[in-house]
C-alpha cells in the first residue's frame, strides 16, 4: 500500500518521529487485507503515550468488504496522535472503474494534512476536506481516465474531549449516546432533499431510488459546500460509528442501537451489524464499510472547568450580613417579598425565552407560576402585621401586582392563539400531504389571519411562519386548481369524454410540475397516456370499419351500413363531431342506395314475369339472375358474422379457449356466405392460434398432474413441449401479445421448477 504521509516530509521533526508516524499511517489507513482482518488491539504507537490521548480510552474497530462487487471502492483509515484524532471513511465512484482509487486519494490527503498540522477545529477539518477535493480535480485534470472518478466522505476529528465530523455525499456518521443515535451527518442526495421537503419519511431514504443521485461529491463539481457539525463535548461511554452507503441502505437505525445494546465491546458490535447487513439485503450486496468507536474514557484535560470567584462571593455576604444586622426585620420582610417577586418575574422571564426557543409547552408553564407567585404577593389590610403596612401601601402594591398579573393574562392568551395557529399549520400541512389541497387552503387561510394577532410576545419564527404560510397558500390554492382539473378528468373518463380527460390530465400535470408533486405527476402522466393510447386504438378501429364498409360496399350493402355504424359510434364516444357527421352522411347514402337496389330488384323480377308470359325465356331468366345479384349484395350475413366474432374475441380474453374457438368457426361459416376475405383470414388465423392455445393449456393441466405425483422428470418434457407449441404465437398477429408473454413466462417458471427438483441431490 502506497504510503500516504509523503507530505510529513516538510514536517522539520527528527528521523525517528517522520518513522514513526509513517509506520503508523500504513498499518491505520486500511487496505483490502488489514479492512478484513484488523483487530482492536493492532495499532502500532508513533512513540510513547501522553497528553489528551494518554488520558483517554479511544478503542476502534472496522470492517470494509467488497461485498459481491469485483473491487471494494470504500476506503477507511484514522490515526491517533498524542492530543488529538482522525478517523476518515470513504466511498469512491467512478464508472470508468477508478472508485477505489478517488476513495484512496481523497483518505490520504485529509490524514496527511492532519498529521502535518494536527489542529482541532471547524475551520480546520472543512479546510482539509476542500484541499481533498482540491487534489482530486487536479488528478482528473491531468488523467483522461479518471474523469469520472468521484467519492462520497465523512471525517470525525476530536481532541479526546470534544468532537466535530463533516461529511460530503452520502457517506454518514452517527453520533450515539446512551444508546440512542443523537446526532447524524446530513446526506449530500435527492432522497434525503425529498425527506427535507417531507415527501419521504427519513427510514424511506434506505430504499428510495434517488438515495444515491448525489447532489454534491468531492471531486465531482467546481465546488463543494462543507456542512461542519458544531463542537459536540464528548462523554465517557460515547459511541460513534462512520459508514459508506452499502451499509446504512442495509441497516435500520433501530438495529444499531438494539446490536450496541447487547454488545460489550466494539468489535462484537461490528461483527452483529455486518451479520445484519448480509441478512438485510435483498439484492447483491454492495461494498460496505462500518467503522465503530467506543469512548470509554475521555481526557479530563481537554475540558474547561469554570472558576468561581469566592472572594466575590465573600465580599457580597459580609455586605448582606451587615444590612441584615442593621436592619434585620425590615430586610427579612422586604427580601421574602423582593425574592417572591424575583420568583414570578422569573418565571416570566423564562416563558418568554421559552417561546422564543420554541419551547411553547414550557412557557404556558411558566406563566401559570408566574401568575401564581404575583397572587401570593397581593396583602389584604385584615391578615397584614404592622410590618408590612409599615413598609408597604396594599392599594398602591395592589394596583401595580393587577397589571403585572393581567400582563400575565395577555401573555397566556397570546401563547394560546400562537400554539393553536401552529396546531392549525400541522393540520394544514397533514391535509396538503393527504392531497387535500382546500382543506389546506382554508386552514393556512385562517392561519394567516391569526398569526397577526399574536402580538406582545417575542417569537422569532413568526416572520419564519408567516412567509411559509404565504407560500403555502400560494401553492396549496394552485394544486388545489390542478387537483379539481384531475377530478373532473376522472369524471370524463367515467362518462367516456376520452378528449375532455386527457385535456384534464395535461393541465393538471403542468401545475404539478411547478410544485413537484411527483406522487401526482405520476398518476396523471400514467392517465394521460393510457388514455391517448386508448383514444388511438379507437380511432385505428374506427378507421378499420370505414375501410371495410368501402370494401364490401360493392358486393354486400347491408355490412357496409354495419361497418359504418360501428365506425360512427366510436367517433361518437371520442367527441369527433366532424367524423360522426361523415359517418352519419354516409348512412343516409348507403341507407338510400339499399333501398334503390331493392326497388330495381323487384323491377327485374317483374321484368322476368312479363318475358316468361311473351315467351322470351331467356331474357327472363337474364332479368332473375340480375336481380339475384342484387339480392345478394343486400345480405346482412356481416352482421351476424361480426357479432360472433365479438363474442369469441371476449371469451378468448377470459381463457376460454375451446368455446372461442367454436365462436370462431361459427363466425367463419357465416362469413363464408360474405365477400369479407379479410375477416375470413382473420377467423382463419384466430381459429389457429386459439388451437394452438388449447393444446399448450392441455400439456400444461398434464404436467401440472405429473409433477403433482412427483414425476418431475416426465412433467418437465412435457412443460417443454407445451413451450415449443405455444411459442409459434410469439409474433403472431392473431394472439395477444401480453397474454403469451403470461403464459409462456408461466411455462418457463414450472419448468425450471421440475428441472430443480428432478436434479436435487440431498446430502447427508
Amino acid at each position: 500500500m502506497a504510503n500516504p504521509l509523503g507530505q510529513l516530509r516538510k514536517v522539520e521533526t527528527g528521523i525517528r518521529k517522520v518513522e514513526n508516524i509513517s509506520k503508523r499511517g500504513k498499518n491505520l489507513i486500511s487496505n483490502k487485507k488489514n479492512a478484513q482482518n484488523m483487530k482492536e488491539a493492532d495499532k502500532i504507537p508513533i512513540e510513547e503515550e501522553s497528553g489528551r490521548k494518554a488520558e483517554s480510552a479511544f478503542i476502534t474497530s472496522f470492517v470494509s468488504r467488497k461485498g459481491e462487487q469485483g473491487i471494494n471502492c470504500d476506503f477507511f483509515g484514522y490515526v491517533e496522535l498524542n492530543d488529538f484524532g482522525c478517523w476518515v471513511v470513504a466511498d469512491g465512484f467512478d464508472e470508468e472503474g477508478f472508485g477505489d482509487d478517488a476513495a484512496k486519494m481523497v483518505s490520504e490527503s485529509i490524514l496527511s494534512q492532519f498529521i502535518e498540522k494536527p489542529t482541532f477545529s471547524r475551520g480546520f477539518l472543512k479546510k482539509i476536506i476542500l484541499r481533498a477535493h482540491k487534489n482530486l480535480k487536479e488528478v482528473k485534470g491531468k488523467n483522461r481516465k479518471k474523469r469520472g472518478m468521484s467519492a462520497s466522505i465523512v471525517v470525525f476529528i476530536t481532541n479526546y474531549a470534544s468532537c466535530v465530523f463533516a461529511n460530503v455525499g452520502n457517506a454518514r456518521i452517527y453520533f450515539i449516546r446512551d444508546e440512542i443515535v443523537k446526532k447524524k451527518s446530513r446526506d449530500n442526495s435527492i432522497a434525503h432533499l425529498m425527506y427535507e421537503m417531507h415527501q419521504l419519511d427519513y427510514k424511506e431514504i434506505r430504499f428510495h431510488s434517488q438515495r444515491d443521485k448525489l447532489t454534491q461529491s468531492i471531486g465531482d463539481v467546481d465546488k463543494i459546500e462543507v456542512e461542519v457539525s458544531p463542537t459536540i463535548p464528548l462523554s465517557d461511554g460515547d459511541r460513534i460509528m462512520l459508514m459508506s452507503h452499502g451499509a446504512w441502505e442495509n441497516l435500520d437505525e433501530t438495529e444499531i442501537e438494539v446490536e450496541l445494546s447487547k454488545s460489550e465491546s466494539v468489535g462484537k458490535w461490528i461483527g452483529k451489524l455486518e451479520n445484519k447487513i448480509k441478512s438485510n439485503c435483498e439484492t447483491k450486496l454492495p461494498n460496505y464499510t462500518i467503522t465503530g468507536i467506543f469512548i470509554n474514557e475521555i481526557a479530563q484535560s481537554g475540558q474547561t472547568t469554570k472558576k468561581r470567584n469566592y472572594l466575590k462571593y465573600f465580599f457580597i455576604f459580609l455586605l448582606i450580613l451587615g444590612i441584615l444586622l442593621v436592619l434585620f426585620v425590615l430586610y427579612m420582610y422586604k427580601r421574602g417579598r423582593d425574592k417572591k417577586y424575583e420568583v414570578a418575574f422569573k418565571h416570566e422571564e423564562v416563558g418568554l425565552k421559552s417561546i422564543e426557543d420554541g419551547k411553547l409547552d414550557q412557557a404556558l408553564a411558566e406563566f401559570d407560576m408566574s401568575k401564581s407567585e404575583y397572587e401570593k404577593l397581593k396583602l389584604d389590610n385584615s391578615n397584614s402585621n404592622f410590618v408590612e403596612r409599615f413598609i408597604f401601601s396594599s392599594k398602591i402594591t395592589n394596583t401595580n401586582l393587577g397589571k403585572q398579573i393581567n400582563s400575565v393574562d395577555d401573555k397566556i392568551v397570546q401563547l394560546g392563539l400562537l400554539e393553536e395557529t401552529l396546531q392549525m399549520i400541522k393540520e394544514a400541512d397533514k391535509a396538503f400531504n393527504n392531497n387535500d389541497f382546500a382543506s389546506a387552503v382554508t386552514i393556512y387561510s385562517n392561519a394567516r389571519n391569526q398569526i397577526n394577532n399574536v402580538k406582545g410576545i417575542k417569537y422569532d419564527k413568526i416572520k419564519d411562519v408567516s412567509e411559509k404560510l404565504d407560500n403555502s397558500i400560494i401553492e396549496s390554492s394552485a394544486l388545489e386548481l390542478g387537483y379539481k382539473q384531475k377530478l373532473e378528468a376522472d369524471e370524463s373518463v367515467k362518462n367516456s369524454e376520452i378528449e375532455n380527460a386527457i385535456r384534464g390530465y395535461l393541465g393538471s400535470k403542468i401545475i404539478f410540475l411547478k410544485y413537484n408533486r411527483v406522487d401526482l405527476i405520476a398518476e396523471v402522466t400514467e392517465k394521460a397516456d393510457l388514455l391517448v393510447k386508448v383514444r388511438d386504438k379507437k380511432f385505428n378501429e374506427a378507421f378499420m370499419y370505414e375501410r371495410k364498409s368501402y370494401e364490401v360496399e360493392a358486393t354486400d350493402i347491408n355490412s357496409a351500413i354495419i361497418y359504418t355504424e360501428m365506425a360512427r359510434n366510436i367517433y361518437n364516444e371520442l367527441k369527433d363531431q366532424i367524423k360522426v357527421q361523415e359517418t352519419t352522411d354516409r348512412i343516409a347514402m348507403l341507407t338510400e342506395m339499399k333501398k334503390s337496389l331493392t326497388l330495381e330488384s323487384k323491377e327485374y323480377l317483374n321484368e322476368a314475369r312479363t318475358y316468361a308470359e311473351n315467351g322470351e325465356y331467356d331474357r327472363a331468366m337474364e332479368s332473375v339472375k340480375k336481380s339475384k345479384d342484387l339480392s345478394t349484395k343486400l345480405k346482412d350475413d356481416q352482421k351476424m358474422a361480426d357479432s360472433l366474432q365479438r363474442e369469441a374475441d371476449l371469451l378468448s380474453d377470459g381463457d376460454k379457449y375451446q368455446m372461442a374457438k367454436e365462436k370462431y368457426e361459427e363466425a367463419y361459416s357465416v362469413s363464408s356466405n360474405t365477400n369479407n376475405t379479410v375477416q375470413q383470414d382473420y377467423l382463419k388465423g384466430k381459429i389457429d392460434a386459439t388451437q394452438k392455445a388449447i393444446d399448450t393449456k392441455k400439456l400444461e393441466t398434464n404436467a401440472d398432474t405429473l409433477f403433482a405425483d412427483k414425476k418431475y422428470k416426465e412433467a418437465r418434457n412435457i412443460y417443454k413441449e407445451s413451450i415449443s407449441k405455444i411459442e409459434p404465437l410469439k409474433d403472431s398477429n392473431y394472439f395477444d401479445r401480453g397474454k403469451f408473454n403470461k403464459i409462456l413466462e408461466e411455462l418457463k417458471a414450472k419448468e425450471k421448477k421440475a428441472w430443480k427438483k428432478s436434479n436435487w441431490i440431498p446430502f447427508f
